[in-house]
């Protein structure tokens, strides 16, 4: 287990939310049962956000650049309205991903 999930999973026990690691168990244990019935069973675990698929680099590994129209990238507001909404279903982590942020 990664240390800082071990931190997380510690300082929740501490603070006496004992059915928080329950309930992230119960998640997982979710996840290949969805598999096997072909249906969702459990909401998302994970979220992803991609901030821009623009990018000035050009690795040879990447396909960033293909994908890249910054027409059809969200605005801040609706990046921030997603981000409301992973926290209403109680989402146990954001991935932040994209090009080359610093472009947006």
């Amino acid at each position: 287990m990664r240390r800082k999930h071990f931190n997380i999973l510690l300082n929740k026990i501490i603070r006496g939310e004992l059915i928080w690691p329950l309930q992230q168990f119960s998640k997982f244990c979710l996840v290949p049962t969805s598999y096997y019935f072909n249906k969702p069973l459990n909401k998302p675990i994970f979220g992803g956000l991609v901030v821009t698929y623009r990018c000035n680099e050009m690795c040879p590994m990447c396909s960033v650049r293909k994908n890249a129209d910054h027409h059809k990238e969200i605005n801040t507001s609706e990046f921030l309205q997603l981000v409301d909404q992973f926290a209403e279903l109680k989402i146990s982590g954001i991935g932040i991903t994209g090009g080359e942020p610093l472009l947006r």
